[in-house]
């Protein structure tokens, strides 16, 4: 044998091996999900039937052994039926694929049918559930053929099918569902990263805020006089008072001319703080004084803390450097006490680090700079004036974690000096503890006045300047006036909290937030470091691929774009590594940002700088002034490489303004590529230290929000990078192996759920729309209709999104949240009543609440938001007043004139010509407003003053603010951000209105007579009822231990979640457009606003059906089967057993039943009340309640079926029609709610209301 047949024998031989692998591996996959065909049931059935000794046993064990060889015959094709078309679909792209992809998506698309979660135990405990999958495999196969046939995805599909069932047909190698799937649990996902970390802050908050309440210590002294530290912020005056409308800062209370009074400070035009303190009556304060005892916790709860954290605000002791001691018995030799031993194990090498950063400091200017000042070197005046004191801040931490920073004084001089002989050098000759006589600084608080830029960073190693690398840190630290008493931080309340968190004091409330950021910061890093290492994979190998094909360079970086641009801004996430030394200490800064949120990796003080949309302006647009500036003094050749880096960066800032502000969207794909690419090109990094910390976020909300953003972005980032590879291998297969339309229906889904404006949405006609085309149309209207607005993808969504909300101020109150519980009944009829009453006393239990709440927040479903995130207030804080209407009536309330009034305002006309009445209309609604709507209408009073100076400028000339292509006219941004923000506080005010609505309630009652109530509720109790039946069946594993029973950790895996999320979203639903057809996107969303649940219930009960009638060998069998499993229930129950989801019962049956008797018994009997005139007088009457939630456990389809019937059936035999005017009516509401618009239904019908009452 040659040399060539050896080696072609070799690969024949390996080939082979991996073809074997490959089918190994598949079986394995198969095996997963349904289990190998075993002959055990056949086995027991036969001994049975062996056994039996009456003709009543032998009957039974005869139909059992039956049913049993069917099952057997059924799981071996369904065993060989997959495993051919997964080995199959594997050879058709030489095996370059993973068999579990296609098992996990079926097990997706039957969980979605109702399945439940398909697996070898759930599918050996049913005697029918194999024919029922066989059945719907082989059906799936069919359609597959039939669509490979017709060459192209069918439109109508893509609008009425969720994208689980167009994702099983379309594409039969996996790819596609394992990305939708992920894309439609993102929000989950989301969450679960969150919770872990945002239950430790709010806990250890929490503990910190109980210690302030309830210490008598601490009691004796918060208040403001005593505890007002720099003052307390967030305050302004009354509208009616004498200097109506200004904001304030409290610096302490008492009498003032015989009236309860604040001490304030007011700020001066430019921003300032005026520093004189004047008296301001409690009453001309908008706030009471419960409001201003709240504040002061939540500034010792957010603010000190957070500054505290970031080293900003800083506790100073006063340290010595012992002197040398020279001593004659030591020959005059200098001797080491052993004060000085101490100094130098704490100090030496820290001091020495320094003075050595400071001399190389000193040198920098030598070759491109003027010599720079080096971090944390202070400077401070002394008391006689003449003396100029230098010195350093070092960080300690005692045993009990209180940190403090040791000022060493580093060398004196005089005032003014330029003599370096005059300099006295205290680090080498050391100076006692009378020289701080004459310095300045007693122990204390301190708080820095500003963050310094110090210029690059150095190798830790090498000592050279790191290019393009930047170093901040605080400067200028200042005596807090009133120091805070001691007691605030140091005492510790003894015995038991009101609250199951207990107590913790300020020392240690910041070891633990500490151990918290370090934690989130090693975590972050690791996830952003996969996601990098996959994306550069996949990038790598597209970009080989087509380079094989002949591509060129610049063609390939086109379509690399396009790919990894398909999230946007909202899903990236820039990393800079922090510089590690030798030692593997942390020396230099590193970060991890977002495009909203900044975190910088350092050895101390972690803490995320997030910042409001007002203060980055501000940054931005001194960024902007300073690039400038450096550009018009440099004398920089405009063809130098220093040149064009400036150049570029000034571009990057003012695109980063013009997102900002509205002026650039995610729409303009150029633009944001070139914000991405310049976040990620190193070169910039200088120039976009822009930031500056004193402008940070340090409210106690800014932990949450940082990482809802930070781990959004994470995991956007990884859901993007699998698009990527799926889009990358689904155009190996468009319309060869996969239908047309696969990619981008694929690419669509995923923009859909990471909340891509620039959707697509389909028709039931099979039409292709969206709201860019929206915009588009809108566009298309007089100037004057649309306020001089030019929508864009993204305000065409949020002008759907404001339509849906005036319904849903109308109609989703107590009644619908009342009937809105039945929705329970599609989980008890997957698990039965027995798991919903065990699992509703968990929930309800004095001692298992707690930990099963924690269960259910692990799995994120509880995120109500991402279910109503179309119309509800983030944060979701409403008051009693909030609301739209007047309770119980049609007349508007002072929150929706705000808003019209509010609307009329960001219209063109107003902004670029004014109007007298504005300033006191915001200065009203900042009176009336709260949180981040406070924030917004303020900085709209800001906005409005520079408009106005602006239009006094431009009086006489011809200037529209809108038209101007100079987006980076800093006058234009101006008018922009006020129109932006105008729309901003506007959608905010008819968010909190619908918030209002669907979350306000007494306390007690709000469980049960408010949606996000008994969303929450019937969320959490399905989530618990799913994972009790997934233990009571096995799937789980555990014991006593580690289950219900024990400390739930079996409940707390990967597995369980999947679990609990398959059953919410199969059972309660998702709301939201991703969830469904894309004839529900685009202005879909408002066309079948609410149709969601009833299309959606619909798909759930007729799932439910077929999976029972297609287990079935006939009609008769499917009759037979229903029989069985009801006079089942009736033996359980007479005898007091519970149902077993364990035992080898006829589940599909035992489920079919619960429907009929459920959903199926609700139409026909709330139909036949309806028909009977006494009857339905009585129950409206005097049970409407009672009414509507029968209605509610209504199949929507078979009601108005019922319904139909009935009155039919009533005409038929001459039924006066004027006695049944109000059941007719009611008839003809059932067909407008499934055919018309909800909007176009609520206003003909006040309009119909509104003649009839002018008629009577």
């Amino acid at each position: 044998m040659g040399q060539c047949d050896i080696v072609n024998k070799g690969i024949d031989n390996q080939a082979q091996f991996d073809i074997e692998t490959f089918r190994n591996d598949v079986v394995a996959a198969v095996a997963s999900m349904i289990g190998f065909p075993s002959k055990s049931g056949l086995k027991n059935a036969a001994s049975r039937l062996q056994n039996a000794t009456t003709r009543s046993e032998q009957r039974r064990a005869k139909k059992q052994l039956l049913l049993e060889e069917k099952k057997y015959d059924d799981h071996n094709e369904l065993f060989d039926l997959l495993t051919s078309q997964i080995f199959s679909s594997g050879e058709a792209i030489q095996f370059d694929m993973n068999p579990m992809d296609q098992v996990d998506a079926w097990k997706v698309y039957f969980s979605k049918r109702q399945y439940g979660d398909l697996n070898p135990i759930s599918v050996s405990q049913s005697t029918r559930l194999v024919k029922s999958i066989l059945t719907r495999v082989k059906k799936i196969s069919d359609k597959r053929d039939r669509l490979m046939k017709s060459g192209k995805l069918n439109k109508r599909e893509v609008a009425m099918f969720p994208p689980e069932v167009i994702s099983i047909t379309a594409d039969k190698f996996g790819i596609m569902m394992k990305v939708i799937r992920k894309g439609l649990r993102l929000s989950d996902n989301e969450i679960s990263s969150v919770e872990v970390y945002a239950n430790r802050f709010r806990t250890t908050l929490e503990k910190f805020k109980n210690n302030l309440e309830d210490n008598p210590l601490i009691n004796k002294v918060f208040d403001l006089n005593k505890a007002s530290a720099w003052g307390i912020e967030g305050f302004s005056t009354r509208v009616d008072s004498p200097v109506p409308g200004e904001s304030v800062v409290i610096f302490g209370e008492g009498m003032h001319n015989g009236v309860k009074s604040y001490k304030v400070k007011y700020y001066e035009e430019d921003g300032e703080l005026n520093d004189t303190i004047v008296w301001l009556k409690q009453e001309d304060l908008n706030a009471n004084p419960s409001d201003v005892k709240k504040e002061l916790m939540s500034f010792y709860v957010g603010t000190f803390v957070n500054e505290t954290l970031d080293g900003r605000l800083r506790y100073i002791t006063k340290g010595t450097v012992p002197p040398i001691v020279y001593e004659e018995r030591a020959g005059g030799e200098p001797v080491i006490t052993s004060e000085r031993a101490e100094y130098e194990e704490k100090y030496g090498k820290k001091v020495s680090n320094l003075l050595a950063t400071m001399a190389e400091d000193y040198e920098y200017g030598q070759s491109e700079d003027e010599k720079r000042m080096t971090p944390n070197v202070h400077y401070v005046r002394g008391k006689d004036k003449k003396t100029v004191y230098k010195y350093a801040l070092f960080k300690t931490v005692d045993e009990a974690g209180q940190e403090s920073y040791e000022a060493i004084l580093l060398n004196k001089e005089p005032y003014k000096n330029e003599d370096p002989t005059k300099r006295t050098n205290f680090v080498d000759e050391g100076y006692k503890s009378s020289e701080w006589d004459n310095v300045p600084i007693d122990e204390g608080w301190y708080r820095a006045q500003e963050e310094r830029y110090y210029g690059r960073l150095r190798n830790n190693v090498s000592r050279e300047l790191i290019p393009n690398s930047h170093k901040k840190a605080w400067y200028n630290f200042q005596r807090v006036d009133n120091q805070p008493p001691k007691e605030i931080f140091e005492e510790l309340t003894v015995g038991e909290s009101d609250t199951e968190t207990g107590y913790g004091n300020f020392w240690d409330t910041i070891k633990d937030m500490r151990t918290t950021y370090s934690d989130i910061g090693d975590e972050v890093q690791k996830f952003n470091e996969v996601n990098n290492q996959r994306s550069l994979e996949i990038r790598d190998n597209i970009a080989k691929r087509m380079a094989k094909k002949g591509m060129d360079s610049k063609g390939i970086e086109e379509v690399l774009g396009k790919l990894f641009g398909i999230g946007g801004m909202r899903s990236k996430v820039f990393y800079t590594a922090p510089v590690v030394g030798e030692d593997g200490e942390i020396e230099g800064e590193g970060s991890i940002n977002t495009p909203t949120s900044y975190f910088m990796l350092k050895k101390d003080n972690y803490f995320p700088h997030v910042f409001k949309v007002k203060d980055l302006n501000v940054m931005i647009n001194n960024a902007i002034d300073r690039v400038e500036e450096e550009l018009a003094e440099s004398g920089f050749d405009e063809e130098s490489e220093e040149y064009k880096r400036l150049e570029e960066g000034l571009q990057h800032l003012k695109d980063m303004r013009a997102r900002q502000n509205g002026i650039l969207t995610d729409d303009d794909g150029a633009s944001m590529s070139r914000l991405i690419e310049a976040n990620s090109n190193v070169h910039m990094k200088h120039i976009s230290s822009w930031t500056d910390a004193s402008y940070m976020r340090t409210d106690a909300d800014v932990h949450g929000d940082y990482l809802t953003r930070i781990f959004g972005a994470l995991h956007k980032n990884d859901l993007m990078a699998d698009t990527v590879g799926a889009v990358d291998k689904l155009m190996q297969m468009e319309k060869t192996l996969v239908p047309e339309g696969a990619i981008d229906y694929l690419v669509n889904r995923i923009k859909m759920s990471v909340g891509d404006s620039d959707t697509r949405a389909t028709t039931f006609f099979g039409r292709e729309t969206g709201y860019d085309s929206m915009a588009n149309r809108l566009n298309k209207l007089p100037a004057f209709v649309r306020g001089g607005t030019k929508f864009t993808a993204e305000s065409a969504e949020k002008l759907t999104k404001w339509i849906n909300s005036f319904p849903s101020m109308r109609f989703l109150g107590s009644s619908s949240a009342a009937g809105n519980l039945t929705q329970i009944m599609n989980q008890i009829i997957a698990n039965g009543w027995g798991t919903f009453l065990e699992a509703s006393k968990l929930l309800n239990g004095e001692f298992s609440r707690t930990k099963w709440e924690s269960v259910v927040n692990g799995t994120g479903v509880l995120n109500i938001l991402s279910m109503f995130n179309d119309i509800m207030l983030q944060g979701g804080d409403v008051e009693w007043n909030d609301f739209a209407m007047i309770p119980g009536t049609l007349i508007p309330s002072r929150n929706m004139t705000d808003l019209v009034r509010m609307l009329g305002k960001g219209r063109n006309s107003f902004i670029l010509n004014g109007n007298k009445d504005i300033d006191k209309f915001l200065m009203s609604l900042e009176a009336r407003s709260r949180g981040v709507m406070k924030d917004n209408v303020q900085e709209l009073r800001e906005l409005n003053k520079q408009r106005k100076e602006i239009l006094a400028r431009k009086r006489g000339e011809y200037w529209d603010a809108f038209a101007t292509e100079e987006k980076d006219n800093k006058d234009a941004v101006v008018m922009q951000r006020f129109k932006k923000l105008i729309g901003e506080v506007s959608d905010q005010k008819i968010r909190q209105m619908v918030t209002w609505k669907l979350s306000w309630h007494w306390e007690p009652l709000k469980k049960v007579f408010t949606f996000t109530g008994t969303e929450q509720n019937l969320r959490a109790t399905t989530a618990v009822m799913s994972l009790l039946d997934a233990e009571k069946r096995g799937i789980l594993g555990g014991d006593d231990t580690t289950g219900s029973k024990g400390d739930l950790s079996i409940f707390k895996s990967d597995k369980a979640r999947r679990i609990a999320r398959d059953a919410v979203y199969n059972t309660q639903f998702g709301m939201t457009p991703q969830y469904m057809g894309e004839g529900f996107n685009g202005f879909g969303r408002a066309v079948f606003q609410y149709k969601t649940y009833a299309v959606q219930q619909m798909e759930h009960d007729f799932s439910v059906m077929r999976k029972f009638t297609e287990g079935s060998t006939s009609s008769v069998d499917s009759i037979i089967r229903i029989n069985a499993a009801i006079k089942d229930a009736i033996v359980r129950a007479y005898q007091g057993r519970s149902y077993d989801p364990s035992a080898p019962l006829d589940h599909e049956a035992i489920a079919a039943a619960r429907l009929i008797f459920s959903r199926f018994a609700a139409s026909a009997v709330s139909s036949l009340v309806g028909a009977v005139p006494l009857l339905s007088w009585m129950m409206r009457k005097f049970g409407h309640q009672s009414f509507s939630m029968l209605r509610s456990f209504e199949n929507p389809a078979m009601g108005i079926a019922a319904r139909l019937a009935v009155w039919t059936a009533i005409i038929a035999m001459g039924a006066d029609d004027d006695d049944n005017d109000d059941a007719l009516s009611e008839l003809m509401e059932d067909f407008s709610f499934l055919i018309l618009p909800v909007f176009i239904g609520m206003i003909g019908r006040d309009i119909i209301d509104t003649v009839d009452y002018l008629g009577d």
